[in-house]
């Protein structure tokens, strides 16, 4: 059960204390990539696949050996995620390509503590009850964390409506522009589709932290696309963000510059790489706003669909496609424009409107 009290401002959380065995069925799992579990017993448990007198701890099945969680150990550091393998023993400090993620501690998850596993779709996790400690082997298990300010962040999603990912960009004063244990996190990777940020270094990072974001600085988005098809980048912010208003995404393939506040819509065919050199994050970007913010009303439309140009009297160009590529208006235009799609079959279409400045590719849904 769980319920919120207003008036002290505490989420009270209550349910029957497990005890024996813990199942995460295959239904956990519904495709292969990181999941985040949490330790379903009152007490700590140690990451080990050993066969005591009492038992197995775990039984696992299509589930990698090492996992990831927050180091209790070690003082200052209490976000810092370190890894670890039950095959060893002990940590693994060269797994996933960055030398320094490593865990210092036993591998004890902590009673309320969440921990990451890799999982393949499918996949079953059955925590037994050998699985505890004991007080004495409890070494570095402790799990708590003190109040802090809140984050000034933005999150960076990409979907093309059936699976996802997120990055996450945060603003940190003390942040370096190398990587901190405390404040970055490198980029677990999905089997299909993932989005991540790239540092000063080139890593590849789910949460990069900077300490600001300088007047001409380029921050690289990179995506990897799971198969050919329409995606949407949107983005979402905390309230204290401070940049949700200046801050562009900047498609440099099609010269299109959009505020974060808005959402993108890009078309790909090739995803045999990751796409690493088209989109990134300015304060300044180098195709000028004001003259590619167009706007589409209605949306889903019936009839007739408008469109607008901001801030531009140049003449400018449309072409309205479905989504196969066929065309079925493609004119000029000066400020505003109107199609009559009344006779156009139901359906998604793509509106691509080009000015002087780049090209702007919006999504409309033709109903019956």
């Amino acid at each position: 059960a769980l319920s919120y009290n207003h008036a002290v401002g505490r989420w009270t959380v209550s349910n029957t204390v497990i005890t024996g065995s813990h199942t995460y069925p295959a239904s956990a799992f519904p495709t292969n990539g990181w999941y985040l579990l949490g330790n379903p017993f009152p007490s700590p448990i140690k990451w080990k696949l050993t066969n005591p007198a009492n038992g197995w701890d775990y039984n696992v099945n299509q589930v990698a050996t090492m996992i990831g969680i927050t180091d209790n150990n070690v003082s200052g550091y209490p976000n810092y995620i370190r890894y670890f393998d039950y095959r060893v023993g002990n940590p693994n400090p060269n797994w996933g390509g960055v030398p320094s993620l490593q865990i210092a501690g036993p591998g004890v998850i902590a009673m309320g503590q969440s921990f990451w596993v890799y999982a393949l779709a499918g996949s079953i996790i059955t925590i037994n009850e050998a699985a505890k400690v004991t007080e004495v082997e409890n070494t570095g298990g402790q799990f708590y964390r003190e109040k802090s300010d809140a984050s000034r962040q933005l999150s960076v999603n990409i979907t093309n409506g059936m699976d996802g990912d997120r990055a996450i960009l945060v603003i940190d004063p003390k942040a370096t522009d190398g990587f901190d244990f405390n404040k970055d996190f490198p980029k677990f990777w999905n089997m299909g589709m993932n989005v991540y940020l790239k540092d000063k270094s080139d890593q590849s990072m789910l949460m990069l932290a900077v300490s600001e974001i300088k007047e001409n600085a380029q921050i690289p988005l990179a995506i990897q696309f799971a198969e050919p098809g329409d995606y949407t980048i949107s983005f979402e912010h905390s309230d204290n963000f401070g940049y949700s208003a200046s801050l562009f995404l900047v498609d440099q393939y099609e010269g299109v510059a959009l505020p974060v506040s808005e959402s993108y819509s890009v078309s790909i065919k090739d995803v045999s790489k990751p796409v690493t050199d088209r989109f990134y994050l300015s304060l300044n970007p180098a195709v000028a706003l004001k003259d590619t913010r167009v706007s589409v009303f209605p949306n889903p439309v019936k009839d007739k669909v408008q469109f607008e140009v901001y801030g531009s009297n140049q003449n400018s160009s449309v072409t309205l496609m479905d989504v196969n590529g066929k065309i079925y208006v493609s004119t000029d235009f000066k400020g505003n424009g109107t199609i009559d799609m009344v006779n156009y079959p139901a359906g998604m279409y793509i509106l691509k409107v080009k000015t002087a400045n780049g090209v702007v590719t919006k999504k409309i849904v033709k109903q019956e």
